[in-house]
């Protein structure tokens, strides 16, 4: 609480703050992320600053000759998991992938599907 020529005594607050104050003020409460610390199996002590993780249903994806301008391939990737891990001192990304599909785009048939 401000109080009356920036004291504490918030009952003596005139409502007049300086823009020296209000600087101040802006500094202190300024958004600072709380750094986690993260015990690895190891047992080393690390700083994990941000970390997301996604799940995508479906991804398709068309492999195409550049000299025959043609596909040669349809690659469908089912049930994907990505997670990204940024550490202090490094970035980890993994992804997995549950299945694939491979697709013969001239006549549409199933050459592989891979369930894993």
């Amino acid at each position: 609480m401000l109080g009356g020529g920036g004291t504490n005594d918030s009952s003596q607050f005139s409502g007049v703050v300086s823009d020296k104050v209000i600087k101040d003020i802006y500094e202190a409460i300024k958004f600072h992320p709380a750094l986690s610390p993260f015990l690895e199996a190891a047992g080393s002590d690390r700083i994990l600053l941000s970390s997301i993780k996604c799940s995508i249903h479906r991804i398709s994806a068309t492999l195409r000759n550049k000299n025959l301008d043609c596909a040669i391939s349809e690659l469908v990737f089912e049930e994907n998991l990505v997670e990204c891990m940024i550490w202090e001192e490094s970035d980890v990304v993994t992804a997995s992938i549950n299945g694939v599909e491979i697709i013969n785009p001239l006549n549409k048939q199933l050459v592989l599907r891979v369930i894993f």
